[in-house]
């Protein structure tokens, strides 16, 4: 008896069950008529078929203004995404072009009072005159050259560390104020700022107990 995938091999007989296929060729067949059988929407946009602009304008109507993929509706809804997809992700993204008008809109979006780290405009603040190179080093100096956070030392962090002022105050240029932070950690500092201040100011008492106690 032969294959019926209709590749000419016989198949060995089984007594005990009827076998129309050799291990494997039965998904030949459904390879075969997928890669025949074309899909009726391919190579159609909104501008070449109605039928297509109709199901995008369906599509925007009913999820995007009723908000039905936001919150508990949303499939990744207290859900993360594991390392593995999000490198995937990233490998995906290298090398896409978009349009200007899409990243004006996006510019636009994130601008201003709309950015989610928007703090009355402080960041265009100019740093005093004091607040000089020399103090800087000064500073990065007296924490050994490490990252008062995670410990990255200056070498591995590709430029100079960062000096942060502990109460967001670009004018206060108090020893105290001042520490070592990588690049990384001083974006991560600029959020949820109540939090840091607090944390940071902590860690600073404890260096000045822990050095009236040697004094002693």
């Amino acid at each position: 008896m032969l294959c019926k995938c209709g590749c000419g091999q016989k198949i060995m007989f089984n007594k005990y069950k009827l076998i129309k296929y050799i291990n494997g060729h039965n998904s030949r067949i459904n390879n075969n008529f997928l890669k025949r059988k074309k899909s009726w929407n391919k190579d159609l946009t909104k501008k070449s078929d109605l039928r297509i602009k109709q199901l995008a304008e369906n599509i925007s109507k009913t999820t995007i203004k009723k908000g039905s993929h936001k919150g508990k509706n949303n499939g990744m809804y207290n859900k993360h995404h594991s390392k593995k997809s999000i490198k995937k992700m990233s490998i995906k993204a290298i090398g896409r072009e978009y349009s200007e008008e899409r990243n004006k809109k996006i510019s636009l979006k994130i601008k201003g009072e709309n950015n989610g780290m928007w703090v009355g405009g402080l960041a265009k603040l100019l740093y005093p005159r004091g607040f000089t190179y020399e103090l800087k080093e000064y500073i990065r100096k007296r924490d050994g050259h490490k990252c008062q956070l995670c410990g990255m030392p200056e070498i591995e962090n590709g430029r100079k560390l960062d000096v942060h002022h502990i109460d967001y105050n670009k004018k206060n240029l108090s020893e105290v104020n001042l520490l070592s932070l990588c690049k990384g950690d001083n974006c991560i500092v600029n959020k949820n700022r109540k939090f840091w201040t607090e944390y940071f100011t902590r860690l600073m008492i404890s260096r000045i107990d822990l050095k009236t106690i040697t004094l002693k």
